[in-house]
């Protein structure tokens, strides 16, 4: 389905074809967050949002992609930057504790 993005977008998007390719670039993102490949996941979940405006769960990612950066750079005002991404990313889903656990070790 992305190898065929760009031919697609050239005929026209259906909303059938909106969503599957926004569901491809999620699982494509999702794909590389678990391996922790969080630039190319970013990209995959800006293009998910591209295609579906109100993806909450792309969102979510995209603020814990955010989060994970930042702590990487182990720089102490990063590290509050991070923080305050992770506690966004917890008004999208309030329930879940990932990002309180990345809160703690940050």
């Amino acid at each position: 389905m992305i190898a065929l993005e760009d031919s697609l977008i050239h005929v026209g998007l259906t909303k059938k074809t909106r969503e599957a390719l926004a569901l491809a670039h999620k699982n494509i993102g999702l794909t590389y967050m678990s391996e922790k490949g969080y630039v190319k996941a970013k990209a995959h979940f800006l293009k998910t949002l591209t295609y579906s405006l109100d993806d909450s769960t792309a969102e979510y990612n995209l603020l814990m992609i955010e989060g994970h950066l930042l702590r990487r750079t182990e720089k102490k005002e990063k590290l509050w930057d991070a923080i305050e991404t992770y506690y966004k990313a917890l008004k999208l889903k309030p329930y879940n504790g990932e990002p309180y656990f990345f809160i703690g070790k940050s």
